[in-house]
């Protein structure tokens, strides 16, 4: 967790080099509703859901694939909100 604040402090600070009110990147990251990480956790489910264009078996190997545990904590704690 401490390697993640490190990385959000680092673009807080160039959000504000950039001129960003300072006011606002302190809001621009926080906890990510739950059921907003389904779509890190479970990727055949989002995309069977929501698309009609992809048939069952054209997202199978998805079903194998898990997104790293450190992108899903760095969403879970830190989702990018309102930005640019």
């Amino acid at each position: 967790m401490v390697k993640l604040n490190k990385i959000v402090n680092k673009f807080k600070i160039n959000f504000v080099k950039n001129g960003i009110d300072p006011d606002e990147v302190n809001k621009a990251f926080g906890k990510a509703n739950l059921d907003d990480l389904e779509c890190l956790t479970d990727l055949f489910g989002v995309f069977s859901k929501s698309s009609t264009f992809y048939k069952e078996d054209d997202l199978e190997t998805l079903k194998k694939y898990n997104v790293p545990d450190v992108v899903v904590d760095f969403y879970r704690n830190f989702e990018p909100q309102n930005l640019p």
